[in-house]
């Protein structure tokens, strides 16, 4: 504690601790962070949000956010929660330590911006928060999927934590949707939303599932739902297992022969077959669906014909 407070003057001003109350204010700011280190992980602290910030403007430390929506508070709690006081006895030690919580965030972002940039880790996603309840979000079995979904996306669609659970949160209703059962409703519950935020492009041509509106203040809706396509896209998705619907390139690639099934059936000219690239409704691309039975071109023209 001595050491941590020592250092914190060290970069005080003397106006800045040339009375006891301001120095009591300093000692109160070691010592909720020290207190905070000794603590065993997972530990109540009861210090409220306002003192953090409190005490982290005393201290002169930057990086911590305590947005109750979109901030940073829990996560450098826990990275200090049992460190032990020896990692952080100084301003640069515990100013590093924050450092890390932040970079974990920066890691996911830059992913987003270039695929070219490492790729995500679990620690990545824990550390920066990617958490419900201190549970960790992303865990080996669907790292691959969610780095998939982020790969996909913009900078701007993933440049905060909460943005970031988003993703993640609409994925893995996805993937445990896929249990791979035909005769079930698991996927009934997914929304056009949920894709969307994984980047399935539901509002493309190719797919025409709705109607993307993005309002003044930033905010998205889907309107104009082909309910027809979004239950039937959902059916399949819950009828496949997880390596089925682990890249959002997959699940477009069902969207669009799911689209075109519901077009062929209906045969209206508002909404014509579109078969991108002549692949949304071959035979590969319904098997994919599940129809294996459809094995043959004859037969692929048989089914086809009676849809």
């Amino acid at each position: 504690r001595l050491r941590l407070l020592n250092d914190t003057i060290k970069y005080r001003t003397r106006a800045e601790v040339d009375t006891v109350g301001e120095l009591t204010t300093l000692g109160q700011a070691v010592d909720a962070f020290m207190t905070l280190a000794a603590q065993a992980a997972g530990s109540a602290s009861s210090v409220t949000t306002e003192q953090w910030q409190t005490h982290a403007h005393a201290l002169g430390i930057s990086g911590i956010d305590t947005n109750a929506e979109d901030g940073n508070l829990a996560e450098v709690q826990a990275a200090i929660q049992g460190k032990g006081l020896d990692k952080i006895d100084s301003i640069a030690k515990l100013q590093q330590v924050i450092r890390t919580v932040n970079v974990s965030l920066e890691v996911i972002v830059a992913y987003a911006d270039s695929n070219t940039n490492p790729a995500p880790t679990v620690d990545d996603y824990t550390q920066a928060g990617i958490t419900a309840g201190g549970v960790a979000l992303v865990t080996s079995e669907n790292l691959a999927a969610i780095n998939s979904a982020i790969d996909r996306l913009s900078r701007d669609d993933v440049s905060s934590r909460r943005s970031i659970k988003t993703v993640v949160n609409a994925y893995n209703a996805i993937l445990a949707a896929a249990d791979g059962e035909d005769l079930n409703s698991s996927g009934a519950s997914l929304t056009a939303m949920g894709y969307l935020a994984i980047g399935v492009p539901l509002g493309s041509a190719a797919i025409g599932m709705g109607r993307l509106v993005i309002k003044p203040d930033g905010s998205r809706i889907f309107g104009d739902v082909d309910q027809a396509k979004l239950a039937l896209f959902n059916n399949v998705v819950g009828s496949r297992c997880k390596q089925e619907v682990n890249t959002p390139a997959k699940l477009e690639a069902l969207a669009k022969t799911v689209a075109d099934l519901i077009r062929t059936g209906r045969e209206q000219d508002t909404d014509a077959v579109v078969n991108a690239g002549g692949t949304a409704l071959s035979l590969d691309s319904l098997r994919n669906l599940g129809l294996t039975g459809i094995d043959t071109p004859v037969r692929r023209t048989a089914f086809l014909n009676a849809v």
